[in-house]
């Protein structure tokens, strides 16, 4: 059952810095963490068979693509 009384802190203080969505106790680190994230099945496939045919894991393949684009858009 979902509680109907749970709201996300940013849908309620909103986000203007990057305090506002990463916990300031976290320390930065280069280990591995969950997220989620939809792609479309067409992307999806497209990574697999790369990563696949370059003996990659997906996730090594998209945060490379990631890092990459971050470093191109000055991010």
């Amino acid at each position: 059952m979902r509680n109907a009384n749970f709201k996300p802190s940013a849908s309620t203080r909103g986000v203007k810095r990057p305090e506002d969505v990463f916990r300031q106790e976290a320390p930065i680190s280069e280990e591995w963490v969950n997220t989620s994230v939809r792609l479309r099945v067409n992307t999806r496939n497209r990574v697999k068979l790369y990563a696949a045919g370059h003996g990659l894991k997906i996730q090594d393949v998209i945060e490379t693509a990631l890092l990459e684009h971050l470093e191109r858009i000055g991010g």
